[in-house]
Parts: C-alpha cells; structure tokens; sequence
C-alpha cells in the first residue's frame, strides 16, 4: 500500500506538477511538499490535507489510505451515494440543481 507522501508525489506527477507547483496551488509551503514526499512529514494537519486533496483533485480518504487506489474511491463513494449514506448535492440560493456543493 502507498504511502501518504507516495500518494501526493504520484498525483502531482500525474498532473505534470513540480513540488513548486502544487505548494503554490495548495498554498502551503514547497519545504512542506517536499517533507510530505519524502515521509518526514507523515500526519499534516487538517487544513494541508484538505488543501492537498483539493488541488490534487482527490478526496482525503485516499490520500490518507482510506482506499487502496482510486478506483476502489470511486466505488465506494459511488455505493455510499447509492445507499444513501454519501454526500448529496444541494440546491443553490439561485435554484440550480448542480451546483456541485456537496452536503
């Protein structure tokens, strides 16, 4: 199972990233990209993995290990939509159904 830091280092390589590149995307500091990759900083707080997971365009689940790859993320997510039990999408004040903001 990867890692944490493996798990940042494989998207933002996915995405063609230098370390420089997701820290200003994330706006956290390129020395914390650079810890995080390198296993020195295995637990970031709350707001650097939130940050992380958005510019990287995952959830925090899998970049913590929640699911062993992305496509078992997907279906979870997808079955927990199913069940009831995943997020749902919320109207906007506007009336637009797809607003994309989830519950």
């Amino acid at each position: 199972m990867a890692t944490f830091g493996e798990r940042v280092a494989r998207l933002r390589e996915r995405h063609g990233w230098t370390q420089q590149e997701l820290a200003k995307r994330a706006n956290v500091r390129t020395e914390t990209i650079n810890r995080i990759e390198n296993g020195a900083h295995s637990a970031p707080r709350v707001h650097v993995l939130k940050a992380l997971a958005q510019a990287l365009g995952c959830t925090t689940d899998y970049l913590v290990g929640m699911h062993e790859d992305e496509k078992s993320e997907l279906l979870a997510a997808a079955v927990a939509y199913v069940w009831g039990t995943g997020p749902r999408r919320q109207r906007c004040s506007c009336g637009d159904r797809n607003t994309g903001s989830i519950a």
